[in-house]
């Protein structure tokens, strides 16, 4: 009876986690020890209700074993047969057992009903509330059994256990409702039930975030659309001043970002740091979700807090995709009015159908566009040229740092100039002829020769066009 092994278990422990009731028999007939513990803390009882072997747990209760019993997780009898949902134990020892400890706690602080309704065991959970348990008893997490639930999404025991009557907005030791933790875990159902039930849809948390900041900063956007069918505020800001917005752009979900736009979300509001969201999108080199900010006209002039604006945050962080970006939208925002305005309506080119004709043909010139401007770019332009031809297009002082900023080296201002023109024909309005206007600029800045050269060069028609290494990033392809 003294024979051991690794796991320190006797032949009693394998007879009772076996259900062999014939050995077991004999070895309680032969006085053996059924009080003897594994290295895990399990007694012969404690894994016979593990396993579920209800005819062993009923010889070993009967034979005196001890119901009061932990493992070295705290775990009681009740606590381990509910880990495996074994019902017919639970009855048993509901039934049939006496002063039975039904809200013992393990060492987490969680009661059997904790497990069953965290295993989806509604048999379980029900048996326990009739039997009397007490279903508002705290984890060492401060988390009730509604808490658990709502993290696992069991939607069918939560009704049941908001049905006896638990408070449903009791917090964890993090603040978090049974509502926090379902947007959480992106729980459709279990949070529907939670609102259905009258909770508060503002509760806020440690960090003063409401269940809409952390469905929107996970992305989940079927649980923010559910949230604000039931009225959650759009505006309501946690502790560093963030708004659902700014923590879905931290998160980096554009279609999220999209989704708090089209419900009407301030688009330029600041945080803490004095941070719009555009500002959090540039830091962080997140393109496509700047590209949704801007679409829904994110304002490009504010300063943060240190007196720097989104665009130089990009520049900054060497983010070309966004720095582009932003010096387009800028620039549609200033430029191109004003070149537009100063189109000449009597011009045939600029009539409506003129218009729509040449925008049906702006990509295909594109493309060509684009080599000629590479090789102008490459092969004509000295140093200082390039931010000749951007002052002449009317780009900042800003734009032109800003593009600058991300490649160094002798023969950088190739890389600059070709960014910069690439910027300049997305730009261009379609009633302007990119090569005419090219053609100006370049005499404009004394390079008369070199636009000829160009012009030459387009009327060629060159039929073998610039290739880059495959698989490997080229730095002129930044806006193609």
């Amino acid at each position: 009876m003294i024979y051991t092994e690794y796991l320190d278990r006797t032949p009693v422990h394998w007879a009772a986690s076996k259900g062999h009731i014939e050995i077991l028999s004999l070895l309680l007939q032969a006085k053996c020890d059924i009080e003897v513990v594994d290295k895990f803390g399990m007694t012969p009882l404690l894994m016979a209700a593990w396993f579920g072997y209800k005819e062993a747990v009923q010889l070993l209760v009967k034979a005196g074993a001890n119901l009061r019993a932990v493992n070295r997780q705290g775990q009681t009898v009740l606590h381990c047969a509910a880990q495996n949902n074994q019902e017919e134990i639970i009855s048993f020892l509901l039934e049939n057992v006496e002063n039975l400890c039904i809200n013992a706690v393990d060492k987490n602080g969680m009661t059997t009903v904790h497990v069953s309704a965290a295993n989806n065991c509604m048999t379980i959970v029900e048996k326990l509330i009739q039997a009397g348990a007490d279903i508002s008893i705290k984890d060492k997490s401060e988390r009730s059994p509604v808490h658990t639930v709502a993290i696992r999404g069991h939607h069918l025991i939560l009704v049941r256990l908001l049905r006896v009557g638990v408070e449903v907005d009791d917090k964890d030791e993090d603040g978090k409702t049974a509502l926090h933790l379902a947007a959480e875990n992106g729980h459709q159902k279990a949070l529907l039930t939670l609102l259905e039930h009258n909770c508060d849809l503002e509760a806020k948390d440690t960090k003063s975030r409401t269940a809409l900041h952390i469905a929107a900063s996970l992305g989940y956007c079927d649980i923010v659309e559910t949230l604000l069918k039931f009225g959650a505020c759009l505006g309501v800001t946690e502790k560093h001043g963030n708004t659902p917005l700014h923590l879905a752009v931290f998160g980096n979900h554009p279609e999220m970002v999209a989704l708090l736009m089209e419900k009407g979300i301030a688009v330029n509001t600041l945080n803490a740091r004095q941070q719009t969201a555009l500002h959090l999108a540039a830091e962080l080199g997140y393109a496509e979700v700047a590209e949704v900010l801007l679409s829904f006209g994110a304002d490009l002039s504010v300063p943060e807090k240190g007196g720097r604006k989104a665009l130089y945050i990009a520049a900054r962080g060497s983010y070309t995709a966004i720095v582009d970006m932003l010096i387009k939208v800028e620039r549609n925002q200033i430029v191109k009015p004003l070149m537009e305005s100063e189109a000449d309506p009597s011009d045939p080119q600029c009539s409506p159908e003129c218009v729509r004709q040449m925008e049906r043909q702006a990509e295909a010139q594109q493309a060509s566009m684009r080599d000629l401007l590479w090789t102008l770019s490459k092969n004509y332009l000295e140093p200082q040229d390039w931010k000749k031809l951007a002052r002449h297009f009317g780009f900042t002082e800003e734009h032109i740092k800003a593009i600058e900023r991300h490649y160094t080296g002798k023969s950088s201002y190739k890389e600059h100039g070709y960014r910069m023109l690439l910027i300049w024909l997305q730009g261009l309005p379609s009633c302007k002829h990119p090569l005419k206007e090219l053609y100006e600029a370049l005499t404009a800045i004394n390079k008369r020769d070199v636009a000829e050269r160009i012009r030459r060069k387009a009327e060629e028609r060159p039929t073998q066009r610039r290739s880059c290494r495959a698989n490997r990033f080229c730095a002129f392809c930044t806006l193609m």
